[in-house]
């Protein structure tokens, strides 16, 4: 299964917009990034966008951050016990978007 938003506006593949976060599965319903406590973990969104001003956020353990433009932002931590099930969105917001682009991941730490 593919752990993707997308958005296309019209017919143009220009404005074709999606998010995805690296390595996520579905669970249950859910997507989710497995982890092993103390082992590194990196979480990755990725937005391909025909939107050159399209800015990418990731709100993960409290913190933001943000790109503008294609590419991917990539959170870098060693999990523990007290990181299992907790939420992270990957986002991207555009005025030319009608709705932003979301995807909401729980993290499933061993």
């Amino acid at each position: 299964m593919r752990d993707d938003c997308q958005f296309q506006k019209g017919r143009s593949p220009s404005i074709s917009s999606k998010i995805t976060v690296q390595g996520a599965i579905i669970t249950n319903g859910e997507k989710v990034v497995r982890g092993v406590e103390g082992n590194d973990l990196n979480i990755v969104c990725n937005t391909v966008s025909g939107i050159p001003t399209i800015k990418s956020f990731m709100n993960i353990n409290g913190l933001q951050f943000q790109r503008v433009g294609n590419g991917s932002l990539t959170y870098h931590f060693k999990p523990s016990k007290k990181d299992n099930r907790k939420t992270f969105v990957c986002s991207a917001y555009s005025p030319l978007l009608d709705n932003p682009l979301s995807s909401k991941v729980f993290l499933d730490i061993q």
